[in-house]
């Protein structure tokens, strides 16, 4: 899956790439590149949104937790 979203992103990177070498020397140039900072400002905030939807309630040190409860445990009978 993560190779597949590298692919991905490598894709679109060449992509824009493209146009702005489309663009380049046109009217239009800077229209494009601001056009596409936006898109992958859009793209990165829906990634940053899902992502943090998605760890939300999750208990990330849950067995971090546990470990350092059982080592106190444990120093605590060895002394």
């Amino acid at each position: 899956m993560v190779t597949l979203g590298v692919g991905v992103l490598f894709t679109l990177s060449f992509l824009c790439f493209a146009l702005i070498a489309t663009a380049f020397g046109t009217p239009y140039f800077l229209a494009v590149v601001w056009a596409i900072a936006g898109i992958w400002l859009i793209v990165s905030l829906a990634a940053f949104f899902t992502m943090r939807a998605q760890l939300r309630g999750a208990n990330h040190f849950g067995s971090l937790q546990s470990e350092l409860r059982e080592d106190l445990k444990a120093i605590k009978e060895a002394l």
